[in-house]
C-alpha cells in the first residue's frame, strides 16, 4: 500500500536530480582526493607510472578497493538524506549510475590493473552505495 503522505507528495525534479548529483560528487570527490594524496606522498605510484608498468601490488588494491567502498557508503547515505521523497529510488538510481560509470571505467582501465580489481570496483560501488542508503533509511 502507497502511504498518502508520498503519493500526494509534490514532485521535485530539481532536487531529486541534486540528491542524485551531491552522492555521486561526494563519491567522486572522496576518491579522487584520497587518490592524488596517495599518489603525491609517494604511497601509490603515480598515474604516468601506473600507465606504464600497471597498477598491480595486492596490498594497494585492497586499500583503493576499500576506501572506494566507504566512500560509496557515503555516497548513497547523502543521496538517501538529500532525496525529497522515495529515497531508495533516488539511491537506486545513483547505484545504476554507478554501475554504468564503473563499468565504463572498468573497461578503460584494463591495461593499468587486474580485470578482477576493476569487476571488484563496480560491485564494491553498488554494494556500498546500497548499504549507506540502507543506513540512512532504517528505521523510517
Amino acid at each position: 500500500m502507497i502511504d498518502a503522505r508520498v503519493a500526494n507528495a509534490p514532485r521535485r525534479p530539481l532536487r531529486s536530480a541534486g540528491a542524485v548529483l551531491a552522492g555521486l560528487a561526494s563519491i567522486v570527490i572522496l576518491a579522487t582526493v584520497v587518490d592524488t594524496v596517495l599518489e603525491k606522498t609517494g604511497v601509490f605510484p603515480s598515474i604516468a607510472d601506473q600507465r606504464r608498468n600497471g597498477f598491480d601490488i595486492g596490498w594497494m588494491l585492497a586499500l583503493a578497493l576499500t576506501y572506494r567502498f566507504a566512500f560509496a557508503i557515503v555516497g548513497g547515505y547523502v543521496t538517501a538524506a538529500l532525496a525529497p521523497s522515495r529515497p531508495t529510488r533516488h539511491v537506486t538510481a545513483l547505484m545504476i549510475i554507478g554501475f554504468v560509470l564503473g563499468s565504463a571505467g572498468a573497461v578503460a582501465a584494463t591495461d593499468i590493473s587486474p580485470v578482477w580489481f576493476a569487476i571488484a570496483v563496480v560491485v564494491a560501488g553498488v554494494a556500498g552505495t546500497w548499504i549507506g542508503g540502507r543506513l540512512r533509511t532504517a528505521g523510517r
